[in-house]
């Protein structure tokens, strides 16, 4: 039976959602060193002023006046704490651009079988006969299995992800029929 894999649709989204949110977190941090903070800071700059000339009884309505809080405020955000705004937002920003290159990439991934060889995800090539186990613990959580098979004398693995990719499930079957068929039949009970 051929099988081609196709990638799923919940990854697709996964990826797209991760990809928002760290743009979104990067704007957000961008917007609080270029506005937010340096109107705090201004809002700062004025109250000192205004303590400075001995006017705060006045500060009350000045700052009701411009829709500030009327109480005392924190000190002003330092030139570091800016900085550190910026720095968050690039690297938020670069996480998504990363999310979208490797969704870019994944989407071209995929897996198939005609029934005789599988061939994974990196390209390798495995014969079903060549199989010699498969490690399912992570499936029923992740929908992830690993094939373990013999090439050049050497015991590799095949990484199965069903979440990922949509039709891998077949090609588990298919090679678990395949070591199915290699192990002994059950000695008979006596």
């Amino acid at each position: 039976m051929n099988v081609v894999t196709t990638v799923s649709r919940e990854w697709r989204n996964r990826m797209l959602m991760q990809m928002a949110f760290c743009v979104g977190f990067g704007l957000w941090f961008f917007y609080d060193g270029a506005v937010t903070y340096p109107k705090h800071n201004g809002r700062i700059a004025q109250y000192q002023a205004v303590v400075a000339r001995g006017e705060t009884a006045k500060w009350s309505a000045f700052a009701a006046k411009n829709g500030w809080p009327g109480q005392d405020h924190p000190a002003p955000y330092s030139s570091a704490e800016l900085k550190t705004q910026f720095v968050l937002g690039a690297i938020c920003v670069a996480a998504g651009g990363m999310t979208i290159v490797w969704l870019i990439i994944g989407r071209r991934k995929q897996m198939s079988s005609d029934g005789q060889t599988v061939c994974g995800v990196r390209g390798e090539r495995v014969p079903l006969d060549a199989f010699i186990s498969v490690d399912k613990r992570k499936w029923e959580r992740k929908s992830i299995a690993y094939a373990f098979y013999m090439q050049d004398g050497q015991r590799r693995r095949l990484t199965i992800d069903d979440y990922k990719f949509v039709g891998a499930e077949d090609i588990l079957k298919q090679i678990e029929e395949q070591i199915a068929k290699k192990q002994p039949p059950p000695a008979p009970s006596t």
